[in-house]
């Protein structure tokens, strides 16, 4: 999958663990699975509301660091 270096992307790299994506730091479980969630902070800007985002996650070797395997995109619509 290619990365699209975007706002989003970079904000996502740079700041892993944050609102929006505050679970996004973690590890899969025996099946190789992991669960995410977004929430938006009270009082963002209401221009967010309407956007969609295309998340992907990457998983990285603990050890190395080396990229793993990356998801398939998945369409993240902001509702108000």
């Amino acid at each position: 999958m290619p990365l699209n270096p975007d706002v989003y992307f970079l904000y996502t790299v740079t700041h892993p663990g944050s609102p929006p994506l505050a679970a996004s730091l973690g590890v899969l479980d025996a099946g190789g699975k992991a669960n995410l969630a977004f929430s938006l902070p009270p009082g963002s800007a209401a221009t967010l509301a309407g956007l969609t985002l295309n998340h992907a996650c990457a998983v990285l070797d603990p050890a190395t660091l080396q990229l793993e395997a990356v998801s398939p995109a998945v369409p993240v619509a902001l509702l108000p």
